[in-house]
């Protein structure tokens, strides 16, 4: 084998090395409602209704979100799945602190600020 052909080969091989490792760190996770740790601890637990609108807003991570409603959604959530409060803080405390955020995909990326949001809305709601 002459020079030429080993240094192209060395290069597509670098290449080739160098790309695989790039595809690898930049993939997407997708978490599915099975795999979210939260949804296993608190099934019942209330989707946040975001808002655009003024008046009586709660301004969380990434969205705006209607306090009044989301405020009564959790609390009616507390009182009547109290089982599920003491799973949510323990999942949710876990999820936030090990999910990196930049590795999920854009909707579980938004998920992933409704559910914080939430965490801090119920903060201020469950004690």
């Amino acid at each position: 084998m002459n020079k030429k052909t080993f240094f192209k080969n060395a290069i597509f091989t670098m290449v080739l090395f160098l790309s695989m490792t790039l595809s690898a760190q930049s993939e997407t996770v997708v978490i599915t409602a099975s795999d979210n740790a939260v949804i296993k601890a608190a099934p019942h637990l209330p989707i946040m209704e975001r808002s655009t609108e003024e008046g009586n807003l709660f301004y969380g991570a990434k969205f705006t979100y209607n306090k009044a409603n989301n405020e009564k959604a959790l609390k009616e959530w507390s009182k009547n799945y109290p089982n599920e409060v003491a799973s949510y803080k323990t999942a949710i405390d876990s999820y936030l602190k090990d999910t990196d955020v930049l590795k999920l995909s854009a909707a579980d990326q938004d998920a992933f600020y409704d559910l914080k949001s939430q965490w801090i809305m119920s903060l201020q709601l469950i004690n």
